[in-house]
C-alpha cells in the first residue's frame, strides 16, 4: 500500500515473516528490518520478500534513535535506519538519514564522534582498499586527502529501513580519508564498485535534533540487563564502564561490545570481598566520591617466590 502525505510518499506492506506492517518512508530504501519479528525484508514493488532474520541490536548507549529529526545545512532530515558494524577496535553505527525529496545521507557515530556524509560520485573508480595505507596522501576528484583509517568490518545488526544491506558477518573494507579543509571522504568496499560519501564532522547540538532517547547511558539512573551466567538483574551506572561484576554470582561481564546479544563473561573462582562496600559515599579532599568498583590484584617480586596482593 502507498500513501501520499504532502510531498512524501509512504510505502506499507505486511511483513512476510509475521504479518505486521512494515513502513518505508524513503524511496531510496530497498531493505528494512521488521520491528516485531526482526525479519530482514526486501521491497519488490508493493510487496515484501523475507530474506533472513537480523541479529539483536547491541545497546550502545547512543542518544540517537529512529525517527529523531534534525537539520543539516538548514535542511531537515529524519533518522529512518541504523546499521551496526564491528571491527578490530570496537564497533560503530551508521544512521540512515532521510533528507528532503528522495535523498538520503549517513550520520556515523563512533565513541561520541559524529560525521554526516552524503553520497559522492567519484570521477574514477576507487583503488583497491589495500593500496590505501593509513597516513598516505592521495587525491580524489582533484582534492587531496590523507588516509585516516582502513578497517576490515562486518555488519552485526540493523534496524529500520536501509538503502544497502551488506552480508551479515561477512568482512569487507571501510576506508576513511580526511583533508585540511575538514572534509571526510568515506569509501565502502561492501559493494562493487566501492561506494563513496563525502561530508564533515558534526556536533549533535549543531544538528538541532529532536526526538532523542529520553534515557541514555550518560544518565545517573543507569541501564539494566540480565546476567548472562545466572540471569540476575545487573545495572550499569557509568556510560564508560568496560566491565561489571554480577552481585549474585560474581561473574565478570564484558561491556565493550554493548548490552545485548551474547555477552562475554568469566566466573571468578575466589572472589575477594571489598572492605568498603560498593555504593558507599564519602568525602576525599573536600569532594564527594562514590565507590563503584573494586579490584584485587596479585604481584610477585623478581626472584622471590612469595606473592603479595593489594586492593
Amino acid at each position: 500500500m502507498a500513501d501520499d502525505t504532502g510531498s512524501q510518499r509512504y510505502y506499507r506492506a505486511p511483513c512476510p515473516g509475521c504479518g505486521a506492517p512494515v513502513e518505508f518512508r524513503s524511496a531510496q530504501s530497498t531493505f528494512a528490518v521488521c520491528p516485531y519479528c526482526q525479519s530482514t525484508v526486501v521491497r519488490q514493488g508493493e510487496t515484501l520478500a523475507r530474506i533472513g532474520k537480523m541479529a539483536e541490536l547491541f545497546d550502545d548507549f547512543s542518544p540517537l534513535q529512529l525517527f529523531a529529526a534534525g537539520r543539516i545545512q538548514d535542511k531537515p532530515f529524519t533518522l529512518v535506519g541504523r546499521l551496526q558494524y564491528a571491527y578490530e577496535g570496537g564497533r560503530w553505527t551508521e544512521w540512515i538519514a532521510q533528507l528532503d525529496g528522495d535523498r538520503t545521507g549517513t550520520l556515523s557515530e563512533d565513541n561520541g564522534a559524529y560525521v554526516f556524509t552524503l553520497p559522492y560520485e567519484l570521477k574514477q573508480t576507487a583503488p583497491p582498499a589495500g593500496a590505501l595505507v593509513v597516513g598516505a596522501t592521495t587525491a580524489f576528484n582533484g582534492q587531496s586527502y590523507t588516509v585516516a583509517s582502513n578497517q576490515q568490518v562486518t555488519l552485526v545488526s540493523a534496524q529500520g529501513e536501509l538503502p544497502k544491506l551488506p552480508d551479515l558477518g561477512k568482512p569487507f573494507a571501510m576506508v576513511e580519508l580526511r583533508n585540511d579543509q575538514g572534509l571526510v571522504l568515506s569509501l565502502d568496499y561492501g559493494s562493487a564498485p566501492p561506494a563513496a560519501s563525502l561530508g564533515r564532522s558534526v556536533r549533535l547540538e549543531d544538528l538541532q535534533l529532536t526526538g532523542l532517547r529520553d534515557e541514555s547511558g550518560k544518565e545517573e539512573t543507569g541501564r539494566s540487563f540480565n546476567c548472562p551466567n545466572c540471569g540476575a538483574p545487573v545495572t550499569v551506572n557509568l556510560a564508560d564502564s568496560k566491565t561489571i561484576t554480577c552481585r549474585a554470582c560474581n561473574s565478570i561481564i564484558d561491556l565493550t561490545q554493548g548490552i545485548g546479544g551474547e555477552l562475554k563473561h568469566a566466573e571468578q573462582d575466589e572472589p575477594v570481598r571489598p572492605l568498603i562496600a560498593l555504593g558507599t559515599l564519602g568525602q576525599l579532599q573536600g569532594a564527594a566520591w562514590q565507590v563503584v568498583g573494586f579490584q584485587h590484584r596479585m604481584g610477585q617480586e623478581p626472584g622471590d617466590d612469595e606473592r603479595f596482593g593489594w586492593d
